[in-house]
């Protein structure tokens, strides 16, 4: 049998394909776990959003009916006011 330089070529190649189809691979598996943990919080958060929402319009019907709980209300409102109110206002000329 002889020695075919052209042989040791493609088996080099196939090698090389080979290694590289299996690091993209391992790259793209580890993209996937890092997208679903990011999606796995973006669902929490959405969660979580939706039922505050949800406590909020009970809180406002139930205000409805007993409007003795508006001043315990506000007081939470003023303690988690918006911070924009707060930054000083720009001084006219």
């Amino acid at each position: 049998m002889k020695n075919n330089q052209f042989t040791f070529i493609l088996v080099g190649v196939l090698f090389l394909v080979t290694l590289g189809t299996a690091v993209l691979g391992l790259k793209y598996n580890s993209s996937i776990k890092g997208f679903q943990a990011a999606d796995s919080r973006h669902k929490k958060f959405v969660n979580s959003q939706i039922i505050l929402n949800r406590l909020a319009g009970d809180i406002a019907e139930y205000s409805k009916k007993d409007p003795g709980i508006n001043a315990m209300l506000e007081s939470f409102a003023s303690a988690n006011s918006n911070p924009a109110g707060v930054l000083p206002k720009p001084q006219a000329k």
